[in-house]
């Protein structure tokens, strides 16, 4: 997440290792190899967003971390995942 320490990954791997214990299959953003290589930061931020929405079309649910109201990309997923009548769950609805 843009603007947070360490772009929030430990948070991010933290839930998701919850998640994954629970049996949910999980698309983690912050597993997400990406070669930057020449890349500007606007095109990096795409280039991931892009990844994420794509992955969200497989999904049948979506887990918002606390603070998501404060991503821009967080908010463009929650966007897709209404646009696709998934559930959504927000940090704290599920106990890891």
């Amino acid at each position: 997440m843009t603007g947070v320490k360490d772009l929030n990954y430990p948070e991010f791997n933290r839930v998701a290792e919850g998640l994954r214990a629970a049996g949910h299959e999980v698309f983690n953003p912050a597993e997400i190899k990406l070669d930057k290589t020449g890349m500007t930061e606007a095109e990096i931020y795409e280039a991931y967003m892009s990844i994420c929405l794509e992955a969200i079309e497989k999904c049948s649910k979506i887990y918002l971390l606390k603070d998501w109201n404060k991503s821009s990309g967080a908010k463009r997923e929650l966007k897709r995942a209404i646009e696709l009548k998934l559930e959504v769950i927000l940090m704290g609805d599920f106990v890891i």
